[in-house]
């Protein structure tokens, strides 16, 4: 085996790791630590309503309504 295709045996794969380590984070506000946070007091919104969360900042929708929880909490 020639001195360029041990070369390239053993960059290729080094290359490529690395090139695959440098993508754009897919959430770059994400909390990701391990602290418990306190949930922020809110009335539901209605049914099929896209609104955004208090706490994290993300838009969600409510798909259930009052009827859907038996125990009635909403």
């Amino acid at each position: 085996m020639t001195t360029q295709g041990l070369l390239s045996l053993l960059v290729i794969p080094a290359l490529s790791v690395c090139l695959s380590a440098q993508g754009v984070p897919p959430y770059r506000n994400a909390i990701t630590d391990r602290l418990f946070h306190a949930k922020t007091p809110m009335t539901p919104p209605s049914v099929n309503t896209v609104f955004v969360d208090p706490d994290f900042g993300s838009k969600i929708v409510r798909v259930t309504d009052g009827n859907s929880d038996p125990k009635g909490k909403g």
